[in-house]
């Protein structure tokens, strides 16, 4: 019986590690956390914050930088809502700037465009789509040019390098990560914001302290996720898995990680934050597993890989994209072999999933975007997925691509 292969549904989750989530629930964790914050400092410098979420962490840094009511934030199409949803926190208007053409992030010639429509324009959000570094080196150069700050999203690209070989996120004036499902570093909630300057340091250390606590009830939500899904999966092929996977949707205790509980920045609790610790000290390990995944999927499937050799070599190759006709019929047959692959990332310029959010982007601005959101498919490279196992995803997109 082939195994069930999942893109998400707490993939990035050991049975250990579900088993500290659920010591950390009952309070039986006594260690202390070592200090994520140090752990960030020592890696990007600044001063780090931890919050709840990413989207706390982007609309910190945003107020942090002084970004506001009346100001224009350039950020990339091909992208969360949750993006979106923080910059219109702060008051501050998001302009959608499309991807260089068969590529998953800008170059600065799209920031170029996008530049003209933005006369109140101060800063540059910069995410490296899907763990595929963008060319970071010009676009912080172009940015000095422009008197733009740049802010780095790394929530799917921890790991990865420019391309002069530093840490991405070393050359920006902040950085934030998300700890949340499915991303590079997986506690099932989390961010952090670095902020270098002193002015940002003394601003975001003065909202911080302000900032709420988690309830009860949404961390116990949190904590018991990984045993959860890591039960489903594991009870999947006997049919059990399907029938709590069906329930738990229908009840509302799976939901998507683009929705958000609270509305309101929060501190992050320290036992999610004890939880990114763990994760964090895998980094090297998983970058590695999945650099190996990504090179099995590149040697097969180089003719619709959206990715170069030289992005498998500097990125977190988070996710391996591929790009085909009929996405949902691929979907659709992998799922015919126990593959499941339908939660693509993303299917619109600004993706809310089914939760349907609004959205200020206007159809038809970013074309390369929507194009790319009607062709993509994501293969996993997580820590479940061993070197057969792509080998055999690779052979029935094939499959699919020749029939």
């Amino acid at each position: 019986m082939q195994k069930p292969i999942f893109n998400s549904l707490g993939s990035n989750y050991s049975w250990s590690f579900a088993w500290q989530a659920v010591r950390e629930w009952f309070g039986s964790h006594r260690q202390p956390d070592h200090d994520l914050g140090e752990q960030l400092v020592d890696k990007f410098g600044g001063q780090a914050f931890l919050t709840y979420k990413g989207r706390d962490a982007i609309w910190l840094a945003l107020k942090a930088l002084g970004v506001g009511r009346g100001d224009q934030v350039l950020t990339q199409a091909f992208t969360c809502h949750a993006v979106e949803e923080a910059i219109t926190r702060v008051g501050a208007e998001p302009i959608f700037v499309d991807l260089a053409p068969g590529k998953l992030n800008p170059s600065v010639v799209e920031l170029e465009r996008g530049l003209k429509s933005a006369k109140k324009a101060k800063l540059v959000l910069m995410q490296h789509t899907l763990g595929v570094p963008a060319k970071i080196d010009d676009i912080v150069k172009w940015c000095g040019d422009h008197n733009l700050l740049v802010l780095e999203d790394l929530a799917q690209a921890i790991g990865g390098v420019d391309e002069s070989g530093q840490t991405l996120g070393s050359l920006a004036d902040a950085v934030v990560l998300s700890f949340g499902r499915d991303k590079m570093v997986d506690a099932v909630s989390g961010g952090a914001v670095v902020v270098r300057s002193a002015e940002a340091i003394k601003t975001a250390k003065t909202l911080y302290d302000q900032l709420g606590s988690v309830p009860r009830s949404n961390l116990k939500t949190d904590l018991w996720y990984p045993s959860l899904t890591n039960l489903i999966r594991a009870t999947h092929p006997v049919l059990i898995g399907q029938v709590i996977l069906k329930v738990c949707r229908q009840q509302g205790w799976l939901k998507s990680p683009v929705w958000s509980p609270l509305k309101r920045a929060t501190q992050l609790p320290l036992e999610l934050a004890r939880l990114v610790l763990c994760q964090w000290h895998n980094l090297v390990d998983q970058v590695t597993h999945r650099h190996q995944i990504a090179r099995v999927y590149q040697e097969q499937l180089v003719e619709i890989s959206l990715h170069s050799s030289d992005d498998i070599e500097r990125g977190s190759n988070q996710r391996f994209s591929i790009k085909v006709a009929e996405p949902d019929s691929l979907v659709d047959w992998l799922k015919q072999h126990k593959i499941y692959v339908a939660d693509r990332w993303y299917r619109s310029p600004v993706d809310s999933g089914n939760l349907g959010y609004a959205t200020s982007y206007r159809a038809g601005s970013c074309p390369q975007a929507e194009l790319l959101a009607n062709q993509i498919v994501n293969l996993p490279t997580h820590q479940g997925i061993k070197l057969a196992d792509a080998d055999r995803i690779a052979r029935l997109v094939i499959q699919f691509t020749a029939k």
